[in-house]
């Protein structure tokens, strides 16, 4: 039987659930916000001027390679930015230790007070600390400033979060003008309405029914999830519908299985990280992600191009009594 570290309640008590530091995380998800809502008003102002679905389609294409790029950049800059001056505030520090030791001594064995220490406590404290020059660095970051110099989020993969959830996001609405079907611009503005409102209240959503920050983090990785697969859920249920309608429930009956069999390996890869946690999220996060991403990206997207395939053709319109 493993022995239990009381000195480290993280590992048998509680975890954090703050994502902070993890740029890739909020890059991610301001970049889906952002193609979707901006390629949705793009594109609904193209359409309501009257153009031809093929100039709807290229500009909501322009609208996603722009605005991806753009994002991306944006993140880019910005992040190496926070890095930039995280650096600038390091050996601001740096050289007050070095300039002012004595006066930097006496300043963290006040903090240490004002935490409620003993003066003669908080001095010894204090002198403790700053026998080790870079150890005393890092406390005086975190207790003035609140930084750490070891967490600095990359500048790239803030850029490529952005660039592949923009992407992702702008898409959505132009799928049916790809495709040729202008009248499925009503489900996916629906889902993409739908969509939005989620993950508008995804952040304060579940403390309706829970406190638990383990619980919480999985919670609103699974309702980010579901609103991004809105727009997609939109589509499908619409071609679903029409189908349905027609009476070709052999053809979806077949493909239902096929998009079981697509569904099923996305499904199981979830199975080796049910312990694992994405950065600054719970134990679990990453299995609950794959879940849902199988969701919305295996089985909801098969669904989509397979049904989207199938109203391509004129076999659908046939009545049922031939069938």
């Amino acid at each position: 039987m493993n022995e239990i570290n009381l000195a480290n309640p993280h590992e048998y008590d509680h975890t954090h659930s703050s994502s902070a530091g993890s740029g890739w995380l909020r890059a991610a998800v301001f970049g889906a916000m952002d193609g979707l809502v901006s390629n949705v008003g793009l594109i609904a102002g193209i359409a309501a001027a009257g153009a031809a679905p093929g100039i709807v389609a290229i500009t909501g294409v322009s609208g996603l390679i722009a605005g991806a790029i753009s994002m991306a950049l944006g993140e880019y800059t910005s992040v190496r930015t926070q890095n930039e001056q995280l650096r600038v505030e390091v050996e601001t520090e740096r050289d007050a230790l070095q300039r002012n030791p004595v006066g930097e001594e006496a300043e963290l064995s006040t903090m240490f007070e004002s935490l409620g220490m003993l003066p003669e406590t908080a001095r010894d404290a204090a002198a403790q600390v700053h026998a080790n020059t870079e150890q005393a660095l890092r406390v005086h970051l975190a207790h003035e400033l609140g930084l750490s110099p070891d967490e600095q989020p990359s500048p790239r993969v803030a850029a490529l979060a952005s660039l592949a959830s923009f992407s992702v996001g702008a898409i959505i609405p132009v799928l049916p003008f790809l495709l040729g079907f202008g009248t499925l611009w009503w489900g996916l503005l629906f889902g993409a309405a739908v969509g939005a409102l989620l993950l508008a209240v995804s952040w304060v959503l579940g403390r309706v029914f829970t406190s638990d920050p383990a619980v919480l983090d999985l919670v609103w990785i699974a309702v980010v999830a579901l609103a991004v697969a809105q727009p997609v859920a939109g589509f499908v249920f619409v071609l679903d519908g029409v189908l349905i309608g027609a009476g070709d429930v052999r053809y979806l009956a077949w493909t239902g299985l096929l998009n079981l069999a697509v569904y099923l390996p996305f499904l199981l890869l979830a199975l080796p990280f049910v312990d694992a946690a994405l950065p600054g999220l719970a134990a679990g996060s990453w299995s609950v992600a794959i879940i849902w991403a199988a969701f919305a990206l295996g089985y909801l997207g098969s669904r989509a191009v397979t049904l989207g395939l199938r109203a391509r053709t004129d076999r659908w319109l046939v009545l049922g009594a031939t069938r």
